[in-house]
């Protein structure tokens, strides 16, 4: 089951104050990524535990009193495993990915972990009210790229019916092993890693009870990340 605090429309638009607290998330699942509230950093569940990558290359655990605007999470169970060598860019890896995963319309949690020979990820510094609609904001990340990299990728494999919900497509977040680097992937070479999936059945939603919430104009914007 994939739990999703708010949905990927309400983000795209705007809405980022966080309003489902961190410890809420954990009850909930093991395994998964997200956002900082006012959009201060990208947030990614590993093992249980939250963390967040700011804007300026800091990873911080979160306390379970810390609330997120936008959050997908489930209790990660692998069923599949694939080992991977590179070079694989992007392109490259996701293909492979295609080919091992079966059904373009079916959902899967991915924990990618071992080695990379280069990532691209990072987040945003923290947004100021009135908040301008995401596509705004994305083209002032900070992205940092790293060579030969131990972590791990942390995300989803989403159709495209689901794109109202989350990213179509693939989407990770990066936690290095040594918990100092992480956030959004924008680009990724595998050099040796082991790709873990799990397949997801179901979706349940929990949606703002807030003002911002209910007057956003939930449209599907064109992808910006």
């Amino acid at each position: 089951m994939l739990v999703n605090a708010s949905v990927r429309a309400a983000y795209l638009a705007g809405v980022y104050d966080g309003f489902v607290p961190v410890g809420a998330l954990r009850a909930q699942g093991d395994f998964g990524l997200g956002a900082a509230d006012r959009n201060d950093g990208e947030l990614v569940m590993l093992d249980g535990r939250c963390y967040v990558a700011r804007g300026d290359g800091a990873v911080v655990e979160l306390a379970d009193d810390a609330r997120v605007p936008f959050a997908s999470v489930t209790r990660f169970r692998p069923e599949r495993r694939l080992r991977l060598a590179g070079p694989l860019p992007r392109a490259a890896f996701e293909a492979r990915l295609d080919a091992w995963l079966p059904g373009p319309n079916r959902m899967f949690a991915l924990r990618v972990h071992g080695r990379f020979a280069r990532v691209v990820a990072g987040a945003s510094d923290a947004q100021t009210a009135p908040y301008r609609p995401f596509p705004e904001v994305y083209p002032e990340y900070h992205l940092i790229s790293r060579d030969d990299l131990r972590g791990t990728l942390v995300g989803f494999r989403m159709p495209g019916l689901m794109r109202d919900i989350s990213k179509q497509g693939y989407h990770f977040h990066l936690l290095s092993e040594d918990r100092q680097a992480g956030g959004h992937v924008d680009d990724e070479v595998i050099d040796d890693v082991e790709v873990e999936a799990q397949e997801l059945h179901g979706v349940e939603i929990a949606v703002p009870d807030t003002a911002a919430f209910q007057g956003a104009e939930l449209v599907l914007l064109p992808p910006a990340r």
